[in-house]
């Protein structure tokens, strides 16, 4: 009997886990802002490589007194930004958290964002499940210069 418990337990420990139905964050990043800031702009590449579609609805960190997800958008020659209340993605698609696109919005830090901090933000699916990312803050020098965008 305690065998067979043993083994289970070591099978259940083997099989991989597929969080938030196949969605990946990669490359998360924050733009580092002057010291002192309280909003700040998240990016990464979501990937989704489940079969079916996922959504995703918000997100949160402990890091930040209020986490959402926002578009940029140019409207008459202006940029604004405005909240997003969900981010579709399609099986085997990917959709980007960029400068001048979607963004997760992040106000009022816990802790100074000096270059190098890493923080853990989730995302929150529609289906309830949260996936987690690491963001790490990067000098604006380190941005790509097709990546470049202020807050």
């Amino acid at each position: 009997m305690l065998c067979r418990t043993l083994f289970l337990l070591a099978a259940a420990f083997s099989m991989p886990v597929m969080a938030g139905e196949g969605l990946g964050i990669r490359d998360g990043w924050i733009r580092a802002a002057p010291p002192g800031a309280t909003m700040l702009a998240g990016y990464a590449t979501l990937v989704n490589t489940g079969a079916t579609p996922v959504t995703v609805v918000g997100a949160r960190s402990t890091a930040f007194g209020e986490v959402s997800l926002h578009t940029t958008t140019l409207i008459d020659g202006v940029a604004r930004m405005r909240p997003v209340g969900a981010l579709p993605i399609a099986p085997g698609a990917s959709a980007s958290l960029a400068p001048g696109g979607h963004h997760l919005m992040l106000m009022a830090p816990s802790q100074p964002m000096t270059v190098g901090t890493g923080v853990e933000i989730e995302l929150v699916l529609q289906s309830g499940e949260t996936i987690p990312g690491r963001f790490t803050v990067r000098d604006a020098d380190a941005v790509p210069a097709d990546h470049a965008h202020s807050h």
